[in-house]
């Protein structure tokens, strides 16, 4: 991920409300550089 670039999200909630679990967020952008790639990854996992 990079700033300034479009990357397509997609939420999907797929178990039922109330197991504890939350919705996942995926995002498919075009590769980049795999360092980049991870630090971006790692940023959006902490919040």
């Amino acid at each position: 991920m990079q700033a300034g670039r479009e990357v397509p999200l997609l939420a999907r909630r797929r178990l039922e409300p109330g197991s504890g679990y939350v919705v996942a967020l995926a995002a498919d952008p075009p590769r980049v550089e795999e360092d980049t790639e991870l630090a971006a990854a790692v940023s959006l996992a902490r919040g």
